[in-house]
């Protein structure tokens, strides 16, 4: 009988104990899903922000006007563009407003040549919000045209899903573009980095267009 009471304890407790385990589990899964729920939530805030900055900083008497012979059209987050029946880029403003940035004859050679190159800036810039959409729009728009495959990254990657990527990582087969604010709106070779630079966080923007635009054939790359 003794012993029957001591299996029977033991039993009991080595239940208790699984059940314990198993609460923990899911206590554990609740709060990884209240974690991600928050993450997203904040994720869809910033973009929503950087994109209302956008909107509200593009030219108003710009229309869905075709460019050049190229159908232009408005959306909501700026201008889509048609290469041709089966090609479309996006841009922050319209391809008029990307004219006049200037851009180093070296960058077109190197992104002619180039098929993988890597993308990235400094995550402690205040504008780092709009770097981060302009990273997003050359991603997707240059491997529509002309097919060239990007790598993001960041100055500090440290706690992302991103790598550290700066111009000391850049080579001939893989070029780095950096995106940055300085005194003239322009786009220059720095030995193997390439450097997109704006007055302000807008002209960032649109010196990102004229590259896309550029090497996608739309505006002129003079």
């Amino acid at each position: 009988m003794t012993n029957l009471l001591n299996e029977t304890s033991v039993l009991i407790v080595d239940m208790l104990g699984r059940k314990s385990t198993s609460d923990r589990t899911k206590e554990e899964l609740a709060s990884k899903r209240r974690k991600w729920i928050i993450t997203w939530f904040m994720a869809l805030i910033m973009v929503s922000s950087i994109f209302g900055f956008i909107i509200a900083n593009q030219s108003g008497d710009q229309t869905d006007q075709d460019y050049k012979g190229f159908e232009v059209e408005r959306t909501t987050i700026g201008y889509s563009i048609k290469i041709d029946k089966s090609r479309t880029i996006l841009t922050f403003d319209h391809p008029i407003s990307a004219e006049s940035v200037k851009v180093d004859g070296v960058v077109w050679d190197m992104l002619n040549k180039t098929k993988v190159m890597g993308v990235t800036y400094n995550q402690s810039d205040e504008r780092a919000e709009v770097f981060g959409a302009a990273q997003f729009m050359v991603e997707k728009d240059l491997l529509v045209a002309p097919k060239i495959y990007v790598q993001r990254g960041l100055f500090n990657a440290s706690g992302t899903n991103l790598q550290s990527l700066s111009c000391a990582d850049a080579n001939p087969a893989f070029p780095v573009m950096v995106f940055g604010i300085g005194e003239e709106t322009k786009v220059w070779a720095d030995g193997l980095c390439i450097k997109v630079q704006g007055i302000s966080a807008m002209d960032v923007l649109r010196a990102t267009d004229k590259i896309t635009l550029g090497l996608s054939g739309v505006v002129s790359r003079e």
